[in-house]
């Protein structure tokens, strides 16, 4: 072969990794308030600079396309870290997460009948169904996946719970109802690197967002101290058209 030949090939191999799509980050409290002045970074690039939550909580991340992704998202000294766990497609997209204070976290810790453990991390788990799929990923047109059901492997703690209508008290279970919020919390939980996926609710199936439209169905996941590792996934009727 050429050296010509050679050459042109890894030009184009480095233009294929040098492909990344914007992701527009959103972060709410658990009552849907957007929170200022989080700082976003990729841990993968540890030079980068990252980017800061504006006034509507929300910051624009370029990451890499068709890739297992980990950004991490910092306020100290009142939030604990939150780690976000996903998968990108080609194009760009929207992701809105929640977060509460290290106060509110603790005050869950009592409604749930225990202690909050600083040694240990909580993983959230949400799942949730398109409205219409021409719609995409915005928060309006998402709502909980019925009868989806929370897996996590490779992790120990507590049992974990939903939040069902108005009560602040949860239920344990892994399994979303008709009367829960859109995801599963696994408190207490010994820090460690796992996997997490989903059972769908029938006739359909859960990928990790936000990747919706591809096959992959796990994600590998890791807790840390003192942190929330979040997860989601998007789950598609098998007659939708997406």
């Amino acid at each position: 072969m050429r050296i010509s030949t050679w050459f042109f090939l890894l030009f184009t191999l480095s233009l294929t990794m040098a492909v990344s799509v914007p992701g527009l980050f959103k972060i709410e409290s658990p009552l849907g308030a957007p929170i200022a002045g989080m700082k976003l970074t990729v841990p993968a690039y540890p030079n980068s600079t990252g980017n800061i939550t504006d006034e509507k909580g929300r910051a624009t991340l370029f990451l890499p396309a068709n890739q297992d992704f980990v950004v991490r998202i910092t306020k100290p000294p009142h939030y604990q870290d939150l780690w976000i766990f996903g998968k990108t497609e080609a194009a760009s997209f929207n992701y809105t997460t929640f977060m509460g204070t290290r106060a509110e976290a603790k005050v869950l810790a009592l409604l749930d009948r225990s202690i909050y453990d600083a040694s240990r991390g909580y993983i959230v788990a949400g799942m949730d169904v398109l409205r219409d799929p021409a719609a995409g990923l915005a928060p309006s047109n998402l709502v909980a996946a019925v009868g989806a059901t929370a897996v996590v492997d490779g992790l120990n703690g507590s049992a974990p719970f939903i939040f069902e209508g108005l009560s602040p008290f949860p239920v344990r279970s892994s399994t979303l109802t008709s009367k829960s919020s859109s995801f599963v919390t696994y408190p207490n939980v010994i820090p460690g690197v796992g996997k997490a996926s989903t059972q769908p609710p029938p006739g359909a199936h859960c990928a990790v967002s936000p990747a919706y439209r591809s096959e992959t169905w796990t994600q590998q996941i890791q807790v840390y101290p003192d942190s929330v590792s979040v997860i989601s996934f998007v789950c598609i009727n098998s007659t939708m058209n997406v």
